[in-house]
């Protein structure tokens, strides 16, 4: 955008106590504003609460009225960025989502979808849906189970079934 461009970007800066993530000054129609970005590793809403507080302390601190505050984070939840416009605060994410609204500026972007969809492993094979899987393996160790049939045999949903499956695998306790 030819009236937009980027005077500086500066890392981990301290702004009245706090450390800032990215601080980056940027003029728009001649007129300097500071984003303020605040980085995080998950965008989930409990996170993006937690940054919007983070955000309006050092904005309200700051004397300065040309201050923006913006999330960064992998991918924003609906909820998330929904959170961020109704504080008032931008946000860009690396899937293509972004809202950055200041002054006379207004720029909107929107993804499909979460190219960072993170796969939750299993967290413990001992609890108790987990252990009816581990009990059937055990009662016929020698049988060669069919996911199917473990999920007969065990009462327990296929996806729980092949979570316990995968474990047991990648721990090289079954083959």
């Amino acid at each position: 955008m030819p009236f937009l461009s980027v005077a500086s970007i500066q890392r981990e800066e301290k702004i009245n106590g706090a450390i800032i993530n990215i601080v980056v000054k940027i003029m728009a129609d001649n007129v300097q504003w500071r984003w303020i970005v605040e980085c995080k590793k998950i965008g989930q809403p409990r996170e993006v609460r937690h940054s919007l507080l983070e955000l309006r302390a050092i904005m309200a601190e700051c004397n300065d009225k040309n201050v923006y505050g913006v999330v960064a984070a992998p991918f924003l939840s609906v909820e998330s960025r929904r959170l961020c416009v109704e504080s008032g605060v931008g946000y860009v994410d690396l899937a293509g989502n972004a809202r950055l609204s200041f002054g006379t500026v207004f720029i909107e972007l929107h993804a499909v979808g979460n190219p960072f969809m993170e796969q939750r492993s299993l967290r413990s094979i001992f609890t108790p849906k987990s252990g009816r899987v581990l009990k059937v393996l055990l009662e016929f160790p020698l049988h060669a189970w069919k996911v199917q049939d473990l999920v007969s045999a065990s009462g327990v949903s296929m996806g729980q079934v092949s979570n316990v499956r995968k474990l047991l695998l990648q721990r090289e306790w079954a083959r």
